[in-house]
């Protein structure tokens, strides 16, 4: 990303506000260094910790020391400014960042989508049967949602059935399966992302085929009435 929008009165907002009147300029230069390192750096409004994001934030504010960084960082975090959750396991997120990339991501974002998701027609009732599933795993509440919570895990729930060839209980079970890895603020992007992963775990075998030459069952996987009636055969065992 070479840009992204800066609102002309984003000092007015009342998170900003908060911000500024505990922490001055140095505060609202800091919010705007973590918007910059993650859009010249960062991914879907994240930076982890490998990536080195709060050295370079030391290194850019020459402070000797990451103490006032990090408080800065946790007030923002109880702002909201940023993901508190993230920020403990340490990493950076900004969930509202996307909103923020300049035009070329935007619609190269946008036509990746149309081409996954947004041309494919799925049941509503699948989207929130699923969905409540996460919420109960997550131990979330869903009266928190926020219309773009909705559409944010409605869209990932679709990739999520494209790529389990529409089976719900498999996606349901991806679920599951990232809810028991250690994997500090997890989403349903992150199993996306790990999908390969999981279908290394859960990809069911191949069901085994009755031996066509078989003179028992003769390749049919089932006794056929008669004289064989009640002989036993290994095609029979693997159905």
């Amino acid at each position: 990303m070479k840009w992204f929008k800066h609102d002309c009165d984003m000092h007015t907002d009342l998170k900003i506000q908060s911000l500024l009147e505990k922490y001055g300029l140095e505060g609202y230069a800091l919010w705007n260094l973590c918007l910059e390192l993650l859009g010249k750096e960062g991914h879907k409004g994240r930076l982890n910790t490998k990536s080195g994001w709060k050295n370079a934030l030391l290194k850019i504010s020459g402070w000797s020391a990451n103490g006032k960084i990090d408080e800065i960082l946790n007030v923002m975090g109880e702002l909201s400014l940023i993901c508190p959750k993230s920020l403990k396991c340490g990493n950076l997120y900004i969930p509202k960042f996307i909103k923020r990339t300049d035009d070329y991501t935007q619609r190269k974002l946008r036509t990746n989508s149309e081409q996954s998701t947004d041309n494919v027609r799925v049941d509503k009732n699948r989207i929130d049967k699923i969905r409540t599933e996460y919420i109960k795993i997550k131990g979330l509440d869903i009266n928190n949602f926020s219309i773009d919570d909705f559409s944010r895990t409605a869209k990932a729930i679709k990739t999520l059935l494209i790529k389990s060839k529409f089976k719900d209980d498999l996606v349901i079970r991806s679920i599951e399966w990232a809810s028991r890895q250690k994997w500090c603020d997890w989403t349903l992007e992150t199993i996306i992302r790990r999908w390969p992963d999981y279908m290394v775990i859960y990809k069911p075998k191949p069901e085994p085929k009755p031996d066509p030459n078989c003179d028992i069952c003769f390749g049919k996987g089932k006794i056929p009435d008669g004289q064989l009636k009640g002989a036993v055969c290994n095609c029979v065992k693997v159905r």
